[in-house]
């Protein structure tokens, strides 16, 4: 006799065979982008949860708050959360996704914020939710501007990495060396921990995160830290180069 297969997983094909694309119908009216939200979520899954006798259960794995101030000089709680979805069938298989969830709020709101934000996408990753928007990047054509020959000497000698608390001379925020890597392999770790192969995922990351209008200045930040301590590794190895565009400092105040 063979042993049954576990449930989880047919539900889970029945319930991405029920669900169509759902739109990005909100607007964002500060940074202008469109999203959808949580409600999207549950609106489109509910139905096909209860009939596929599934349900969904969180776990809070780590949490990271701080004060952001903003530019009126009020207060913001900014939070960000690492929560494990454990997506139950009815003969108690189960699979497990992983996400995280950053918000921000002026009153008590940061984390519940931040746990919607990890629930809608551990939804959209593990029932393959699509869009009816063309986000593959075969529809985009970038053109680059040639490397200025200029821009890429290094240095004759390392450039001094940044004191925590230090401002830079424009008065943009400056990354505190105590911060560690929210999420990814190296999360917990400080900048100067990180690899060249993680200084290069998490600078890029960064990047997709300004272009999106997330956490702009935070990232920006995290985005200079990254070409200084670069910069500062290549001048005692030349082998440390994570090929970054040299119009970066002149964009965030590196330079």
């Amino acid at each position: 006799m063979s042993e049954a297969k576990p449930l989880i997983y047919s539900k889970i094909c029945e319930v991405m065979s029920a669900v169509g694309a759902i739109g990005k119908n909100k607007k964002n009216t500060g940074q202008g982008y469109k999203f959808r939200g949580i409600d999207d979520m549950f609106n489109a899954l509910h139905e096909h949860f209860v009939n596929a006798g599934i349900f969904a259960v969180p776990r809070v794995l780590n949490m990271t708050r701080e004060e952001r101030q903003t530019p009126k000089g009020g207060t913001l709680l900014y939070t960000i959360l690492e929560v494990e979805y454990s997506i139950y069938a009815a003969d108690g298989s189960s699979v497990v996704c992983v996400t995280t969830g950053e918000a921000m709020d002026s009153g008590d709101k940061s984390c519940n914020k931040a746990m919607s934000a990890a629930l809608k996408y551990a939804l959209m990753q593990i029932f393959c939710i699509p869009t009816e928007e063309k986000l593959d990047t075969e529809y985009e054509n970038h053109e680059v501007a040639p490397r200025q020959q200029s821009s890429l000497q290094r240095p004759a000698q390392a450039p001094q990495r940044p004191q925590n608390g230090q401002q830079q001379g424009n008065g943009a925020m400056t990354w505190n060396d105590s911060w560690t890597m929210p999420f990814g392999k190296s999360k917990g770790k400080r900048v100067d921990e990180l690899s060249i192969d993680d200084l290069k995922f998490y600078r890029d990351s960064a990047l997709q995160s300004i272009n999106e209008g997330k956490y702009v200045e935070r990232n920006q930040a995290l985005v200079t830290r990254i070409t200084q301590e670069a910069r500062a590794r290549q001048a005692v190895n030349p082998e440390a180069d994570i090929e970054h565009d040299p119009e970066l400092g002149n964009s965030y105040g590196n330079k």
